[in-house]
This record gives structure tokens, C-alpha cells and sequence, in this order.
């Protein structure tokens, strides 16, 4: 599998409306690591991580991806509670040079909920065409969720 994927057509109309959906979540997601890259750039970074594992999803159709991105949004959506609740603990106050973090944890705070919302619609019904034995595309396989090994067919090994 190399870079860029090679990308599957949506199977039915909403698959394609929901890969639209994943496209402008992963659009939001490259803003928002892109800002954080400013306030803090191990959790910029680890944004870019999550905007490449939902393009790896919505462009291959890969229901797995999105339990993996599902899971990163669910970890930074958990850090920005905490960050939160440090504040809270500390009592520190809005102002000054902490007020770009504090904006960008409160929108992020808002983002996850909504990604992990579609994440998971577009991962059912992902699943479901995978399941339901309908083609996604040349070189991939239903039941085996990914692209099929082309040695498979030509190779010749007896098993002893």
C-alpha cells in the first residue's frame, strides 16, 4: 500500500454522502492541528497523525481506520477535559498569553464530539457494504476489508 491510497469510489449514494462529510471533518481536524501546532506542537503533531488515519479511511473505505481515528479523538477529547479541570483545580484565570490555548482546547472540545459522531455513522455503514458482499473496486476483496495480495493468485506453495 503506498501514499497516496489508491482511493474507492463510494458504493452507494450514502457512502458518498458520508465520505463528503469525512472530507470536511478532516478538512476542520487539519485546522485545528494547524493551530495547535502553535499552542502546543506534540499535540499538533499527534492532530496530523488523526487527520492521515481518517484520509487513509474515507479515501480506502476502511471501517478499521475509523476505530482507530474514533480512539484518537476520544484520547484528545479526554487530555482537553483534563486541561480543563487543571484549570479548574488551579483556579486560573482567563487572560493574557493563556487565552489562544484556552480558545483552541474549547473548540477542539467541540470538534471531537461532532467527528467521533460522524466517525462512527460513516463506520457502520462502511462496515455494512463490507459485509453485505458488495464490490468496492478494483484489487479489493469483500470479507477481508482491504485490498487483496495480488501473490495469492499465482503463488503455488504446498503445505507439508
Amino acid at each position: 500500500m503506498c501514499i497516496p491510497f489508491e482511493t474507492v469510489p463510494p458504493p452507494n449514494e450514502k457512502c458518498d454522502k458520508l465520505v463528503s462529510n469525512l472530507k470536511y471533518v478532516c478538512l476542520f481536524q487539519l485546522i485545528l492541528a494547524i493551530v495547535e501546532l502553535f499552542t502546543n506542537p506534540f499535540t499538533g503533531l499527534y492532530e496530523l497523525f488523526a487527520v492521515f488515519i481518517l484520509y487513509q479511511a474515507y479515501s480506502t473505505i476502511s471501517y478499521c481506520n475509523l476505530i482507530i481515528y474514533v480512539f484518537f479523538c476520544s484520547m484528545n477529547l479526554i487530555q482537553n477535559l483534563l486541561f480543563f479541570g487543571n484549570m479548574w483545580q488551579n483556579r486560573q484565570s482567563i487572560s493574557g498569553s493563556f487565552v489562544f490555548p484556552f480558545v483552541v482546547a474549547t473548540l477542539a472540545s467541540i470538534f471531537y464530539p461532532v467527528a467521533i459522531y460522524y466517525a462512527f455513522l460513516a463506520y457502520r455503514e462502511f462496515k455494512a457494504v463490507i459485509l453485505s458482499g458488495t464490490p468496492l473496486g478494483t484489487g479489493y476483496t469483500v470479507g477481508g476489508g482491504g485490498a487483496s495480495q495480488p501473490f495469492n493468485q499465482t503463488c503455488n506453495v504446498t503445505y507439508v
